[in-house]
């Protein structure tokens, strides 16, 4: 958390991540383009990412319900307070 209160925001701006102040990132599509440009790659999607640091999180021995919530899965084991 003390990462994400660092991060320079837009003023009176909830979202952590904005191009705008006033909504959340877009143009997803746009991005991954000019990163495969850049990198000369272009055999993967942004889901591929997804994929690496859930890989990446279970490496470093991160509980499961922990990754989960990063990825934001919804558990069908953990319930209550604990899903939360």
């Amino acid at each position: 958390m003390s990462v994400i209160d660092d991060i320079s925001r837009f003023l009176d701006c909830d979202f952590v991540f904005s191009v705008t102040g006033t909504t959340t990132i877009s143009g997803m599509n746009k991005m991954l383009k000019r990163i495969q440009a850049r990198s000369g790659t272009s055999s993967w999607r942004l889901h591929d990412l997804r994929r690496t640091v859930a890989s990446g999180m279970a490496r470093a021995l991160l509980a499961p319900d922990i990754v989960e919530k990063v990825l934001n899965h919804v558990s069908e084991i953990i319930s209550g307070i604990a899903a939360v």
